[in-house]
């Protein structure tokens, strides 16, 4: 009896390793196409994604280190190349009423796609208790470079989060995103 529960423990053990080993920062996470469901970096930002497959069909999220303090989580529209190719993240603000008419900037922490090679995308976007993206527009937000299968991994400048996505290319093959400066509330 008492090998038995060793063996239980022990197994247990080897299970919450590898929960913690995949939660680590950096490690990839759930790769989606449109096969599969949504991923999410959860109470972690989105620091960059890694593309694999035709027309970057499956897409792997790079999650940050941080565990963030979020209040509310949304999912925004799919885009594609073929019309509104561009996903904003905003989420209505309970704490700060009216600085934002549509609600403000929020960061992405998830991806789902579907459609023929993961053609369309939808973001998951949440609002932080504890940070906010620092200048919408302003001239410290940019979009980074173009992501694909041809140049396979974009990771996002230290301290920066996205709250914009933009595709274009057959499939939305090719994807930038715009990222801002990640400030404390």
């Amino acid at each position: 009896m008492c090998i038995k529960r060793l063996k239980l423990l022990r197994a247990f053990l080897l299970a919450l390793g590898l929960i913690l080993l995949f939660s680590v920062s950096g490690f990839p996470q759930l790769t989606i196409s449109e096969e599969t469901p949504p991923t999410s970096c959860g109470n972690k930002l989105l620091t960059g994604i890694t593309c694999s497959g035709g027309y970057c069909d499956n897409i792997s999220p790079i999650c940050g280190s941080v565990i963030r303090n979020i209040y509310d989580i949304r999912w925004s529209g799919f885009v594609s190349e073929e019309g509104t190719a561009v996903a904003n993240c905003n989420v209505p603000n309970p704490f700060e009423k009216g600085d934002w008419p549509t609600g403000e900037p929020a960061f992405i922490t998830g991806l789902s796609c579907n459609g023929s090679n993961c053609d369309r995308v939808a973001l998951e976007c949440v609002a932080l208790r504890d940070a906010f993206p620092e200048s919408l527009g302003g001239g410290s937000c940019r979009w980074t470079s173009w992501v694909s299968e041809e140049t396979p991994t974009l990771r996002f400048p230290a301290g920066f989060g996205a709250i914009r996505m933009e595709c274009k290319g057959k499939y939305c093959d090719d994807k930038r995103f715009f990222v801002c400066p990640i400030r404390a509330r």
